[in-house]
């Protein structure tokens, strides 16, 4: 069997064109942010809850983000601890759910995988493993991703 290098050669053109397209995508997306701020203010300050521009309708919404209010010095589990607890005493305890770390979970993963350790028993019907294989890249000569490897 041999290598398909005219695969090769696309794969790589496609990652540099993907690469290109998102710093592209990330200069857009912060003046969008910028000219979205600026727009909200204007249409508050003038009391305009929509209108219609070039044929598309824009109009204001509520956007409302929640979170653990993290004190400092606090580490992140102390913290969620804390503010389930909060959630509970103000009987909304529906949306307390015991959590794991999917992302640090998978790097202790890989590493018994890497050193073919086996796995704890208690995983089977609990926690699901794909394993799968990849390919990165290295020195495409433009800004590469973080999720590269």
């Amino acid at each position: 069997m041999t290598l398909d290098f005219t695969n090769l050669a696309r794969y790589i053109e496609l990652r540099r064109e993907k690469a290109e397209l998102n710093s592209k995508l990330k200069v857009v997306n912060a003046e969008i942010d910028q000219r979205e701020q600026t727009a909200i203010d204007e249409m508050i300050d003038m009391q305009v809850k929509s209108l219609k521009v070039q044929g598309v309708t824009l109009f204001l919404s509520r956007k409302v983000y929640v979170g653990v209010d993290r004190q400092e010095g606090e580490d992140t589990e102390s913290a969620h601890e804390r503010a389930s607890a909060a959630l509970i005493d103000a009987g909304l305890s529906q949306y307390v759910h015991q959590r794991f770390m999917t992302g640090k979970l998978a790097a202790w993963v890989r590493e018994r995988i890497e050193n073919k350790e086996a796995l704890p028993e208690e995983f089977n019907g609990a926690i699901r493993v794909t394993n799968l294989p990849g390919m990165g890249t290295r020195n495409l000569g433009i800004q590469e991703e973080e999720d590269n490897e």
